[in-house]
């Protein structure tokens, strides 16, 4: 142990040994200074310091992974390098997992992004959401498929930059009917019954005048005809939160009406080329 005095004559005190370890050993160990605080209970306060790849400061955790810049990972697990990590956190507040499926989900501070990985593992390839669209990201970008175009707290509605495909292969279905085959009477009643309507929504950016049903119509005409709603299923409830309380509403896929339509036209076409033929002489 030496005792002595530094350039300030202040007392200080040094631990010199030529042993290549030293070993204290006590049933309770305390230091204090004005940047280290080890207390008997074994509770350690320093300002800041390293451990292994992270390194420690007054108000944040950071780490160096390998290959990727200074800095940008603040946080990792699962792995010995932020490359490689299952979770990680970066140091602007977006937060990235993998999964055992190979899929990669990153969350920030406005979007949601969920897909894969291209090689380097740097840029993300997938399905990327946000407050304000939807699309699928690559490399030069990302392509909105689809944009909502309603303002905040109105009804949503979406504008799509592509096109739509249902699914309608013949071995995904069963309980196959054509209406053409099977009278059609509780269709044709549908259809007559069907009260087009036009109507604006509320909120809506521009407060456009749109040709359309009600859903609740549809609902009673539906029920009127003696089906149930899943025998028909162009009606659909949901529940979402309105002024602060939850709220049952409905709404329409038109989709389903398309080979009601179909079906109606089908039958006026034969019925005018019937009468066409009993007017020639």
């Amino acid at each position: 142990m030496k005792i002595g005095e530094d350039e300030n004559d202040k007392i200080v005190s040094m631990l010199n040994a030529s042993a290549n370890e030293i070993t204290i050993t006590a049933n309770r160990l305390s230091i204090a200074s004005d940047y280290f605080t080890l207390t008997k209970n074994g509770n350690v306060t320093a300002t800041g310091g390293t451990i292994g790849g992270f390194t420690l400061s007054g108000t944040s955790l950071t780490a160096n992974g390998v290959g990727l810049s200074t800095g940008e990972y603040a946080f990792w697990a699962g792995a010995d390098n932020a490359a490689n990590a299952l979770f990680r956190v970066k140091n602007n507040n977006v937060i990235g997992a993998f999964f055992p499926t190979s899929t990669f989900v990153e969350v920030g501070g406005e979007y949601l992004f969920i897909g894969a990985t291209d090689s380097d593992k740097t840029t993300p390839k997938g399905w990327y959401f946000n407050n304000s669209f939807f699309g699928y990201q690559t490399k030069g970008g990302t392509a909105r498929i689809a944009e909502c175009i309603s303002e905040e707290n109105a009804v949503p509605q979406f504008k799509f930059n592509s096109n739509i495909a249902n699914s309608s292969d013949r071995n995904l279905k069963n309980s196959i009917a054509y209406l053409a085959e099977n009278g059609g009477e509780k269709a044709d009643y549908i259809f007559d019954s069907l009260m087009p309507a036009t109507f604006k929504f509320d909120g809506e950016i521009g407060s456009k005048t749109h040709y359309g049903f009600i859903a609740q119509d549809i609902k009673a005409i539906i029920e009127n005809a003696g089906l149930s709603l899943t025998d028909f299923a162009a009606y659909t409830e949901w529940e979402i939160t309105k002024d602060g309380k939850p709220y049952q509403t409905c709404g329409l896929f038109y989709s389903e009406f398309i080979a009601l339509c179909v079906d109606q036209i089908q039958k006026l076409k034969k019925r005018v080329e019937t009468l066409e033929k009993e007017k020639q002489p």
